[in-house]
């Protein structure tokens, strides 16, 4: 294994703004300008070679991507090309790294990797390609496994959403006739609390922001089942149910308690995420969200017994996500120590 910089081994530049007002789903090709996923589609491309890009600024910065079509780079990401390895080689041993690659970021409210740090970036490599060939159909063949599972469990969050379509409709225009009640006279909402960094801890409680589990700390915001709203960013609108001791952070609305007990938590967990919440979003730098949409919110309320029949399919889907959600972190595991043993 040699370690060499990024530089010595190929071409790095910052992709090009677009005039963001074209982009189309009807368009052909992908413009990825920094985040975890493509920001829409647009009617040209700017690179159609086999390459690596790192987000360069924003929330995603130094997340490191695979293309290998014509798409449009845009100017929050760094293009890798004319490399002197093989491509999804290089790949690998860039996402074996990514935490480190992130650890390259300056700035608070916009954050970024300068190219100079980027370019001097020092990474281990095995200059032999037919190694570096086995290496990849390796790491191809587990990272195949993993995205099945997670197409498995996509399948099995859509057929709780078929599931809830069938027996309650559409909850905006409340199509089946059941009751409703505005939010504000059954919840009461709160954001949560920052959490500084002193306080996070490797394990404990889980801390929540707007997707997930970010981090663990020694203390708990509240202890009971709840439903928590991400508020800004790319996972705002996205509804998460928790039942154990948890912290909430303020990049989330959260359920403080509950006025009147019309609903099954499962029930009405599903049925927030389909209410899409994120439409009611501020746009003007990021998406955002307030409690007042959520208060002001006309929610169904069909008859309990409905409701926990409905929470006892989900029950059931929850049993098949668990196994499927088990061989995916074992899968997750294997990935690690394989990128451990290529590229540690």
């Amino acid at each position: 294994m040699d370690s060499v910089k990024l530089v010595d081994i190929c071409r790095i530049e910052k992709g090009q703004q677009i005039d963001t007002s074209r982009l189309n789903d009807a368009h052909r090709y992908r413009y990825i300008n920094g985040g975890v996923k493509e920001s829409g589609y647009y009617d040209s491309f700017n690179s159609n070679e086999e390459c690596v890009l790192v987000s360069e600024g924003g929330a995603s910065c130094g997340y490191v991507n695979y293309i290998n079509e014509p798409f449009w780079c845009g100017c929050h990401c760094y293009r890798l090309f004319d490399l002197k390895v093989m491509p999804k080689y290089l790949y690998y041993a860039l996402k074996a790294n990514q935490e480190r690659i992130m650890d390259l970021r300056t700035g608070v409210c916009m954050p970024n990797i300068k190219k100079k740090d980027f370019q001097n970036f020092v990474v281990s490599i095995d200059r032999d390609a037919k190694r570096q060939n086995a290496v990849v159909e390796v790491l191809d063949t587990i990272q195949k496994a993993i995205d099945f599972k997670r197409k498995q469990l996509e399948d099995l969050d859509e057929l709780v959403k078929s599931k809830f379509q069938e027996m309650f409709g559409d909850v905006d225009t409340n199509d089946k006739g059941f009751e409703t009640v505005i939010g504000k006279d059954v919840f009461s909402f709160s954001s949560g609390k920052f959490l500084s960094a002193e306080k996070r801890k490797e394990e404990g409680i889980p801390v929540y922001g707007g997707n997930g589990i970010s981090w663990f700390t020694d203390e708990a915001l509240i202890d009971y089942p709840t439903i928590i709203i991400g508020r800004v960013g790319a996972y705002c609108g996205n509804v998460k149910m928790v039942n154990t001791p948890v912290w909430i952070t303020d990049n989330a609305i959260f359920i403080k308690s509950f006025k009147k007990q019309v609903f099954n938590i499962r029930f009405l967990c599903q049925l927030m995420e389909n209410a899409s919440f994120d439409k009611y979003a501020d746009v003007v730098a990021q998406p955002k969200i307030t409690q007042k949409p959520l208060e002001n919110y006309k929610y169904i309320v069909p008859d309990i017994e409905l409701q926990e029949r409905f929470a006892d399919y989900v029950k059931s889907v929850d049993m098949a996500r668990k196994i499927v959600g088990d061989e995916l972190v074992d899968l997750g595991e294997l990935m690690d120590s394989k990128m451990d043993e290529y590229f540690g």
